[in-house]
């Protein structure tokens, strides 16, 4: 994530002065938020940058922290594992921020949260490669509660959640459900929500009320490989490839194309192979600073997916340490 400051004072408004060491952050419309060592969270303006809010309820360290798209929820996990979902109020003078649930579910790193677009939900997934569904609405109505739910053991650690909704077509006689039943997709919450997993090796789509699943495309990959949904046209995924590649798929896990960004990278024109199929085998790259290591979602008011077949992303520009 990357922020933009209009001068070193707003800089130095986030950072404090020093005796407060923060090791996570997450940022809304509203709000920015900044997870500490101590367990505490320091909110702030994000316009203005000015500090609103101080959290304690929290009493380890904080890994992760996401906003929910209400902005009055947060989910966040700490060094042993553990996830606290809260209730922050802020500016309100007459409620407090409180503590909603908390989750012990997970033996393994947490190394990805996703809220649901109505706040209704979080999805959390691990280093052994487990998924699980925790239901907030649940635990409103039974402090505390769980309210949590394994939907998905991968292979492997997962890098990447998405999210998409599918309208399921229901079959005429009972049988079980295969990618045709897939009639359309929207933006609208129904109750056949598609999350999107990736993994060290291969980025699967979980039917979390089917149970069922698909994996994009054939080839296994090696490494932190993230993937996702466009935002506008939830029937494709975009999946991060070795080589600096990007796989377009459909829901069924078809590849539809294979975009190559290496000669935006400026590589030479010797390593230059836009024609290659899915099947064929890519090389991993030895820079892997500049490798497409995760990929998010544009903002929900970008231009809707053109129809070409290959998607032009403009010029990707290398970013690390």
């Amino acid at each position: 994530m990357l922020l933009q400051f209009e001068s070193a004072d707003a800089v130095q408004a986030i950072l404090g002065g020093g005796r407060v060491r923060y090791t996570c952050f997450d940022a809304s419309p509203q709000y920015v938020v900044c997870g500490a060592s101590t367990g505490s969270l320091y909110f702030f303006e994000r316009a203005q940058l000015v500090f609103i809010q101080l959290c304690s309820l929290i009493k380890e360290a904080v890994s992760i922290v996401r906003l929910s798209p209400n902005e009055n929820l947060l989910v966040a996990t700490t060094k042993s594992n553990h996830i606290y979902v809260l209730e922050l109020n802020i500016g309100s003078l007459k409620e407090k921020e409180k503590l909603l649930m908390k989750v012990t579910d997970h033996k393994e790193e947490i190394t990805s949260l996703l809220w649901s677009p109505d706040s209704q939900a979080v999805f959390s997934a691990d280093e052994s490669g487990l998924v699980y569904l925790h239901q907030v609405s649940r635990a409103r109505l039974s402090f505390l509660s769980s309210g949590s739910e394994l939907i998905a053991k991968c292979d492997s650690r997962v890098v990447q959640l998405d999210l998409c909704y599918a309208v399921i077509a229901t079959p005429s006689t009972p049988s079980t459900p295969t990618n045709s039943n897939i009639t359309s997709i929207t933006s609208v919450p129904t109750s056949h929500p598609l999350i999107l997993a990736s993994t060290m090796t291969k980025t699967s789509i979980v039917n979390i009320v089917e149970k069922g699943g698909v994996v994009i495309g054939k080839t296994l990959r090696d490494g932190r490989f993230g993937a996702c949904y466009h935002p506008n046209h939830d029937l494709n995924v975009f999946a991060a490839r070795p080589g600096k590649r990007v796989w377009r798929a459909d829901i069924s896990g078809k590849v539809l194309a294979t975009m190559n960004f290496k000669e935006s990278f400026e590589a030479s024109a010797a390593e230059d192979d836009a024609g290659e199929d899915e099947d064929e085998e890519e090389e991993e790259e030895e820079d892997t600073l500049v490798r497409v290591s995760a990929l998010f979602p544009a903002p929900g008011d970008a231009e809707a997916l053109p129809t070409q077949d290959i998607v032009n992303f403009g010029k990707m520009i290398p970013w690390g340490p």
